[in-house]
C-alpha cells in the first residue's frame, strides 16, 4: 500500500526523522528543493503505477 509518509534527512543531522504525514499518499515521485520548500510533482496515489496524480505538493 502507498502511505502518506516521507522521511527527509538534512545532511548535517546524520539521521532520519519522520515529519508529519503528507496531505495525500504518493509513490514513485521525484522531488526538487528550492529555498525552504520541497516540491513533489505527481506520483501515484496507489501502488503499481496504474494511476498518476496531476497534483503538485509544495511543502515548507
Amino acid at each position: 500500500p502507498v502511505r502518506p509518509r516521507a522521511h527527509p534527512s538534512p545532511p548535517q543531522a546524520r539521521r532520519w526523522r519522520a515529519p508529519p504525514a503528507l496531505p495525500t499518499p504518493r509513490q514513485g515521485i521525484g522531488a526538487a528543493g528550492g529555498g525552504a520548500r520541497l516540491y513533489l510533482p505527481g506520483g501515484g496515489p496507489v501502488a503499481g503505477g496504474s494511476r498518476q496524480s496531476a497534483t503538485l505538493l509544495v511543502l515548507g
